[in-house]
């Protein structure tokens, strides 16, 4: 029972992170839109702790879109041997910790982790749902829930963050929950303001 209390809190504290503002706005997006692109971004390996093919969908897919969008990327599959070991995922780790727990994105790290990958921001992705479900209606549906924090490198500003869902109802066949996916990262890259 105590477990599971403390999970819930941990899951109300994470949303309430991601969202920028109260846990109440687990399905709203608050965002500081930039005017102009942030230049070379490093999407960092998505979060999905129940869910690691999830985690690769969502990264191959945030890829192909930014790059397409003539964003300059360095993708997930590059920066995991960096951050395996070494002085780089000491600094990504307590960064992550530090935006994770206390809500603080902190300058010096994050300007440490832009000078050692040397690029101007970086995204923090987190797969926030992944499945099927059935509305309160009866209806099946495929539903997706993903949550993007972009921060500038060199002065750790949060460029723009927000947890969005998207669903689709079907009746016999199921669509791929990568092509929801798709759809609502379509989206947030084009809301996100990261093309050169």
């Amino acid at each position: 029972m105590r477990r599971r209390r403390i999970f819930f809190l941990m899951i109300i504290f994470l949303a309430a992170v991601f969202a920028g503002c109260g846990a109440g706005s687990f399905f709203s997006a608050s965002s500081e839109k930039g005017e102009s692109s942030p230049g070379k971004v490093a999407v960092f390996p998505a979060e999905a702790m129940e869910n690691a093919a999830a985690g690769a969908a969502v990264e191959n897919i945030l890829v192909e879109l930014m790059a397409a969008a003539k964003s300059e990327v360095i993708s997930p599959l590059i920066l995991r041997p960096k951050l395996s070991g070494g002085d780089l995922q000491r600094l990504a780790g307590e960064y992550i910790r530090k935006l994770s727990i206390l809500n603080f994105s902190d300058p010096e790290l994050s300007k440490k982790i832009g000078e050692t990958l040397e690029i101007d921001a970086f995204l923090l992705p987190k797969v926030e749902y992944w499945g099927y479900s059935k509305k309160e209606d009866g209806k099946d549906i495929a539903k997706i829930g993903i949550g993007l924090i972009l921060i500038e490198a060199k002065t750790g500003r949060v460029l723009w963050r927000a947890i969005k869902y998207e669903s689709r109802e079907y009746l016999l066949l199921k669509p791929a929950l990568a092509d929801v996916a798709r759809d609502l990262l379509k989206k947030m890259v084009n809301e996100m303001g990261t093309t050169k």
